[in-house]
């Protein structure tokens, strides 16, 4: 019974904290990218995120103007990170969900988003298993090879999992240029010794 009373509660107030966020009151932060402003609260941000905490409290003009640019990130992806820190969840995409994942979860290491990254491998897994598509989980491997450095390997392990799980269900991937060399690292994971 504690543990149902914990969860609904913890549903109210991250509901009334995102309510908050789409109030736009009491705001002391402002991300932007793409030309949108997001809004929002140093201490719900700058408490999951070591890289805002930085930018928001050291000498830096991001500290001095409240304003935190991510002009080089995608905006649906920035989108999510933010709806996240509001909601500890983020809703999910409509297509390429395994390469939006994967951006997500690139974006979380990014900006030291622990909890996010967690996150965004649990949404890829569950990808995997609610719709799966071969050619898409062959497109996101350029994602999680190339946007993410090399010993963040949380993600890199599930898709090897994922590719030894569906070896079966792909086609010849020499015919997927610009990821032939991705895709042989990961079979080299994947095929038995």
């Amino acid at each position: 019974m504690a543990l149902i009373v914990r969860n609904f509660s913890r549903k109210i107030y991250l509901a009334q904290i995102f309510r908050v966020y789409h109030s736009g009151a009491f705001t002391d932060l402002t991300i932007t990218c793409a030309g949108e402003n997001f809004k929002v609260h140093k201490v719900v941000v700058c408490t999951q995120s070591p890289f805002f905490n930085t930018a928001c409290s050291g000498p830096w003009k991001e500290s001095q103007n409240a304003t935190v640019d991510l002009a080089e990130d995608d905006i649906e992806v920035v989108r999510r990170m933010v709806e996240f820190f509001y909601r500890a969840d983020y809703t999910d995409f409509k297509d390429e969900k395994f390469t939006r994942h994967a951006q997500v979860f690139a974006i979380a290491i990014k900006y030291d988003i622990e909890m996010l990254s967690a996150r965004a491998i649990d949404k890829y897994c569950e990808a995997a298993l609610k719709y799966w598509d071969p050619s898409a989980f062959l497109r996101s491997i350029h994602t999680v090879y190339l946007h993410t450095p090399e010993q963040m390997r949380g993600l890199r392990i599930r898709v090897i999992d994922q590719a030894r799980r569906h070896y079966e269900s792909f086609d010849d991937p020499s015919k997927w240029p610009g990821i032939k060399h991705l895709w042989r690292e990961t079979c080299v994971q994947v095929l038995p010794r």
